[in-house]
């Protein structure tokens, strides 16, 4: 009978260090797996950032060229007042 409480309650410790093993290995690429979510909708959310930045700068410089050629042909029509 001891025998059997002994192999019984070894089964148990056994199947408790196997359990919190494989336990931990699925939080483990749970873990992973949300990370590299995250990770991707960062990176996705960078790219937006800097094409936004990108328009953003063509549409100043666009605007500055713009208000220097009207500047320079006012100055042609009517000569430099300055």
């Amino acid at each position: 009978m001891t025998t059997f409480i002994v192999v019984l309650v070894l089964i148990l410790v056994l199947g408790g260090v196997v359990g919190g093993w494989v336990l931990h290995r699925y939080w483990h690429e749970e873990r992973e797996r949300e990370l590299g979510a995250r990770e991707a909708l960062l990176e996705e959310r960078w790219q937006t950032l800097e094409q936004s930045q990108r328009i953003h700068l063509a549409f100043w410089r666009a605007r500055n060229l713009m208000r220097d050629e009207a500047i320079k042909a006012q100055r042609d029509k009517f000569g430099d007042i300055t």
